[in-house]
């Protein structure tokens, strides 16, 4: 069943998934679970903000109301997944890539970051022995990423997706990697990225920025305290620089203990239209003292 033909349509689904898998494709009974409850999405304008009511009225026809899924890999799909107020991510069916287009029923968001992001005793304390960067080691941070987790959904299309994002301008949607260093071993503070390559790198997340607000997507760390370090790091840059919303996705603990509020998707998606219209200011590119944010009321 669809609730509209022009962006779900059964024939549609079913020729795109004998193409990936062959005739046979509805053998495979986890296959057939995701084809059955994740909309197949035809016409990706559904996630513009005019449509995406036909996106929800779809997800909850089939059942999931969070996912829908898409074989396109293309930089400019995953765009419009990120500037849609959806999350995109990778997954695998039956060894054949595929997107999973997330809108969440309740989403983990950080409003007010310069007053409501927690920072710990331990975090201060730590903080004077890590330099943050951003955009410093995309690439290490990526791999960084893969190593540190078992299953981690970042496949190799959705790497290239997001790497153009990354290097190019065509499309408003920003990707971003914050590193941490351990930098307790120097006698002089880096002043410089090349500098601070030097140093251990310790911990580093990447994300995606639309207009003033900012998704972190996944990330990773080898020290004790350092992702937390990591975290608070870049939640004190995104606040002096004018972001408006740190988006966590999915809630989890340690993002609620940072300050983070669940926030239903029928407030969540007009907050993120209303800050992804603004503009912060440009990220430095130059290593920062984690202690140093700390003293900074913004």
């Amino acid at each position: 069943p669809t609730v509209n033909e022009e962006f779900f349509d059964c024939c549609f689904t079913q020729h795109v998934l004998a193409a990936v898998y062959g005739p046979m494709y509805f053998t495979s009974y986890y296959l057939k679970y995701c084809y059955t409850h994740y909309p197949m999405i035809k016409n990706i304008a559904v996630l513009e903000e005019e449509n995406l009511i036909q996106l929800q009225r779809q997800l909850a026809l089939q059942g999931d109301e969070k996912y829908a899924m898409t074989f396109i890999f293309d930089a400019a799909v995953i765009h419009k997944i990120c500037t849609s107020g959806c999350f995109p991510l990778g997954n695998s069916v039956e060894g054949a890539e595929n997107i999973l287009i997330k809108l969440h029923k309740k989403r983990c968001v950080l409003q007010n970051i310069s007053e409501d992001l927690h920072v710990s005793r331990a975090v201060k304390k730590k903080s004077k022995r890590y330099m943050i960067t951003v955009n410093a080691d995309y690439n290490r941070c990526v791999e960084e990423i893969r190593k540190y987790h078992s299953s981690c959904w970042l496949f190799p299309e959705l790497r290239k997706c997001l790497a153009e994002l990354y290097q190019g301008d065509e499309f408003p949607t920003k990707v971003y990697s914050f590193e941490l260093w351990n930098v307790s071993a120097q006698e002089k503070l880096p002043t410089t990225v090349e500098e601070v390559r030097n140093c251990p790198l310790v911990a580093g997340e990447i994300g995606y920025a639309c207009g003033a607000s900012y998704t972190s997507l996944t990330g990773y760390h080898t020290e004790n305290s350092s992702g937390s370090i990591q975290l608070v790091g870049t939640g004190k840059l995104l606040a002096q620089l004018g972001f408006e919303i740190w988006d966590f996705g999915m809630s989890m603990d340690y993002k609620l203990k940072l300050g983070a509020k669940q926030v239903p998707r029928q407030d969540f998606i007009p907050l993120f239209r209303r800050v992804s219209q603004q503009t912060p200011q440009p990220f430095t590119g130059e290593p920062i003292l984690v202690s140093s944010l700390l003293t900074n009321k913004k």
